[in-house]
């Protein structure tokens, strides 16, 4: 993927999820997470799953370093419900070696409710051909 290219406002990445319970129940064991949600999502396996649709069609390259993250939560949802995450490109700077993208997330429900919005910075090595 050439990175060079995307610009501010650019839709990189747009995936539906439905949670499931055998999901839900990975996601809490492996995070030992001893909450009971009953038949909501625990908010933080939203954001999982909104980041791992970004890295995985961004297709980021070994030596990606994840800078930052930060999110924020409007309403839950329950385990059966689908949800739609976007995510669109805030800047795309180089400095030096390196290729600084800030990328904006946003969840909603099919009922177009804001269950989340989020802010993440990764740095990629800088390709020569493509700085």
């Amino acid at each position: 993927m050439d990175y060079s290219q995307l610009q501010p406002e650019s839709i990189i990445s747009k995936n539906q999820y439905e949670f499931s319970e055998d999901f839900i129940n990975k996601y809490t064991e492996s995070v030992k997470d001893n909450s009971n949600y009953k038949n909501s999502v625990p908010p933080m396996a939203i954001s999982a799953l909104s980041i791992r649709g970004v890295l995985n069609d961004l297709k980021i390259p070994g030596g990606t370093v994840h800078v930052s993250q930060e999110f924020n939560y409007f309403s839950s949802i329950e385990k059966s419900e689908l949800i739609e995450c976007l995510a669109t490109i805030i800047s795309n700077n180089v400095r030096g070696e390196w290729r600084f993208l800030s990328i904006k997330l946003e969840t909603i429900s099919t009922d177009q409710k804001l269950i989340m919005t989020g802010k993440s910075t990764i740095m990629i090595p800088v390709e020569k051909n493509n700085a």
